[in-house]
Order: C-alpha cells, then sequence, then structure tokens
C-alpha cells in the first residue's frame, strides 16, 4: 500500500533583490539590501549600510515590511 502522506518539501521563498532586511550579528541587528538571491544553496548577498557586502543565509534575514529604501 503506498501513502498519501509523502513528506512535504519545504521551500523557504527567498527575499527579493531590493527587499530592505536586517541580520542578526553579534553587535546587534544590521540593516542592509539583498543584491543578489540566486544561489541554490540558500544564502544571500546583502549590502549593509556601512558599504560592506556580506553572504548571509536567507533563513536568518527579517524582511522590513513597509519602509522605504
Amino acid at each position: 500500500m503506498s501513502s498519501n502522506k509523502e513528506p512535504q518539501h519545504r521551500t523557504r521563498m527567498l527575499p527579493e533583490v531590493g527587499a530592505l532586511v536586517t541580520l542578526p550579528m553579534h553587535r546587534g541587528e544590521q540593516r542592509g539590501i539583498v543584491v543578489d538571491n540566486t544561489c541554490e544553496t540558500g544564502w544571500c548577498d546583502v549590502l549593509l549600510d556601512d558599504g560592506e557586502l556580506m553572504k548571509w543565509p536567507s533563513v536568518q534575514l527579517k524582511v522590513i515590511e513597509n519602509e522605504s529604501r
């Protein structure tokens, strides 16, 4: 007998390019803008407010809603 309860693959939506996000860091939350979200491993390139470009796991990014860029 086959079961209809096959494992569901969870797919987390990557933040869109240009999305304003916060990243948890040792010095508190930092804000940045997603500049590339095409990585298949779930990492995004984020440009921080101070101009630093970082790779960050998309699962840790929090999209800031209703805020101008």
